[in-house]
């Protein structure tokens, strides 16, 4: 009691109850067990300053829950991605091979081509969309019909911020970002349409073909969705729909 008593008057300015105290000192004592804490040490099990510690503790164990929680998602990727590519051999050349061809940079944001289904496994997840969840666009990869895309802000290439669906020839399906939400998406588009303009420079012969079936294909998706009724998922497509101008 002397050490609460003492913790209430020096780190909480006599602000909180006896009662309260003792409780914010019992759940510093199990994050720190729970952070593997030495509770042996008196400077662990009774810090001087307990209020100051207590935060501490609570942001390094919420920094530990996210990395836990990125590991799971790595781990349940990892063999999501194992599954597709058994079922989609090939796919590493295909993205490798078009690398050159899509990845772009400009001021505020940058085109990044993905190295393996892992990669778009993972940025679905991150981002917590279908990309990577469904089947479909890794067969379309392995089909030539549209390649996987990762648009990110400039300065920060390593986190997820929109996932790009693109046709051979340009013509952009789809652009997700968070939860199928589109930030920012007045300042993104002026990029995506500079980003289209480049791969219509840099299309082969074969690029060109690969485009009008991926086209064809495209508007007997969309026709299949109006003769089901699916209007939902066809004016979220219509309204994401970036054809080369």
């Amino acid at each position: 009691m002397h050490y609460i008593d003492r913790q209430r008057a020096e780190s909480y300015q006599g602000k909180r109850t006896a009662k309260s105290i003792f409780e914010a000192y019992e759940d510093y004592l199990s994050m720190a067990e729970k952070l593997g804490k030495d509770l042996s040490d008196e400077m662990i099990y009774r810090p001087r300053e307990l209020k100051r510690r207590h935060d501490e503790l609570v942001e390094a164990h919420r920094r530990y829950m996210e990395a836990e929680r990125a590991r799971m998602r790595q781990d349940e990727a990892r063999k999501k991605a194992m599954e597709m590519e058994e079922k989609y051999p090939g796919s590493g050349s295909i993205l490798a091979e078009i690398k050159p061809e899509y990845e772009y940079e400009g001021e505020h944001f940058r085109i990044i081509v993905p190295q393996n289904f892992y990669e778009i496994t993972l940025e679905g997840m991150e981002l917590h969309h279908c990309a990577g969840a469904t089947e479909r666009y890794f067969d379309r990869i392995l089909q030539r019909e549209t390649f996987i895309c990762f648009l990110r802000r400039t300065e920060e290439p390593g986190k997820p911020f929109y996932t790009i669906e693109v046709e051979p020839g340009g013509t952009i399906r789809q652009h997700r970002g968070m939860y199928d939400m589109e930030p920012d998406i007045d300042e993104i588009k002026p990029f995506l349409r500079e980003w289209q303009g480049e791969i219509r420079k840099r299309m082969r012969a074969q690029d060109h073909e690969l485009a009008r079936i991926s086209a064809i294909k495209r508007d007997e998706n969309l026709e299949e969705l109006r003769q089901k009724g699916n209007t939902r998922v066809l004016e979220a497509l219509m309204e994401d729909l970036m054809e080369v101008v």
